[in-house]
């Protein structure tokens, strides 16, 4: 395992007829022999022995001596530490090679998210720099090129929450090439990252619905459409939630609907789409009025729906469904108990849902019920917000939900006036008074 090395100094000069000199150049050297301070560059080689053959590696451009020896010493302390110093890989070669064991570890959409990132990000701005020599400054300049870029900008390609997650990317990489003693230290966890602006979720108020709509007429007298009219209006938020007036308003406008019992399971309780989509005959418990979340249902292009396990532990759950939900549930698997195979929820011709349609479904009808817009998944919003309001406490309303941890659940307390107020007469009743207490 022993490592010598040796410097010299080298140049570009070049003899008479065209060959270079190197390191045989007279300018080199000044007349006492020692190295000319001006002319050259130091090159530095140092032996290592690898699986019992003996292998150099070699570096110029040195400015100093100094520079030469402390690469020199560098590479003998990586090497000492079993660290590959020859044969290193790029950026580059390493993620290709991480990626193709991670295949095997990970679900298609993340494999499709992280090459994305990968292909994008990584490859483009650090692929060429050798594995062991990225530092912290390469990933900050990476990341500050990407954002400048103004071809991203006018794509409108990902922000601040895409380097965010390319960063937890390329630090899961680099933590791999760590313990495989490729690298000596994981420089991405050293990279600070602003945090991304947040779309703080908020309830569609009479205030708010009241300025939206007369924004909407505003766009009708201009000549607008009904639906330009009210995709062109902004909403208060990106994240709006449904106050029980709208989803109950709702729930009436689809209760003839094919699938009233999804938009009932989606509303009520918060599944994802991929969840709701995704629900089999065999999920439900009749003697225990429970649901299974078994599995979720992945829209991807052309079509193409692949089946996948929730997206975390806490996404394998069991919910129950209440006295109305399970009658819900009955009633809808009563009436189309010609359909056959084990999907509870089917198009006009029995076959699953796809979820995007599912979206553009819930889109159109929530135009049709005259109510103001939410996304979907804004209905898994609305079902927190709503088990918390009717008083379910945070631990089950979590375990409902999926959440991984009770903070996430939390975040819907301050949405509702109602939360609010019952929280402030809870405090208020948990004090002990007198009986009577003179009023000033």
């Amino acid at each position: 395992m022993a490592a010598r090395g040796s410097i010299r100094k080298r140049c570009g000069c070049a003899d008479a007829e065209g060959r270079q000199l190197g390191s045989r150049c007279p300018k080199l050297r000044r007349a006492s022999g020692a190295w000319s301070a001006t002319h050259g560059t130091f090159f530095a080689s140092v032996g290592v022995t690898v699986d019992g053959q003996r292998r150099h590696v070699s570096k110029g451009g040195f400015t100093t001596s100094a520079d030469a020896q402390a690469w020199i010493d560098g590479v003998r302390a990586k090497h000492a530490k079993g660290i590959r110093v020859v044969d290193r890989p790029t950026v580059e070669s390493y993620m290709a090679g991480w990626m193709k064991h991670k295949r095997a570890h990970l679900k298609k959409g993340s494999v499709t998210q992280y090459e994305g990132l990968i292909a994008r990000i990584i490859v483009p701005h650090l692929g060429h720099i050798k594995l062991d020599e990225l530092r912290a400054h390469h990933i900050r300049a990476a990341f500050d090129s990407y954002l400048a870029d103004p071809t991203r900008a006018k794509t409108r390609a990902g922000g601040i929450t895409t380097i965010q997650r390319t960063k937890a990317v390329l630090s899961s990489a680099l933590a791999d090439a760590e313990r495989e003693s490729l690298v000596d230290k994981n420089f991405a966890r050293l990279v600070k990252l602003p945090s991304a602006p947040s779309s703080k979720a908020q309830v569609w108020t009479k205030a708010h619905e009241a300025r939206w709509r007369a924004g909407v007429q505003e766009f009708r007298d201009a000549g607008h459409t009904l639906i330009e009219s009210r995709a062109l209006v902004p909403k208060p938020s990106v994240v709006m939630c449904w106050s029980p007036r709208h989803v109950g308003a709702f729930l009436d406008h689809v209760e003839d609907d094919r699938n009233y019992a999804l938009w009932w399971i989606l509303l009520t309780r918060g599944l994802r789409r991929g969840e709701a989509t995704g629900l089999q005959h065999q999920d439900i418990d009749e003697e225990y009025g429970t649901l299974t979340i078994a599995r979720q249902r992945i829209a991807e292009d052309h079509g193409v729906v692949r089946i996948e396990t929730p997206k975390s532990e806490s996404g394998r759950r069991t919910i129950a469904l209440g006295k109305e939900g399970l009658e819900v549930l009955n009633a809808h698997r009563k009436a189309h108990r010609d359909v056959i195979g084990p999907w509870l929820f089917t198009d006009d011709h029995g076959r699953p849902l796809n979820p995007r349609i599912v979206a553009r479904d819930f889109k159109r009808l929530t135009r049709g019920a005259d109510l103001p817009p939410i996304r979907l998944h804004d209905t898994r919003h609305t079902a927190a917000t709503l088990a918390l309001a009717s008083g379910t406490d945070l631990a089950t309303a979590r375990d409902q939900l999926g959440h991984s941890s009770i903070k996430i659940t939390s975040r819907y307390l301050s949405m509702l006036d109602e939360v609010a107020q019952t929280s402030a007469d809870n405090v208020v009743a948990f004090i002990p008074r007198r009986a009577t207490r003179s009023t000033p």
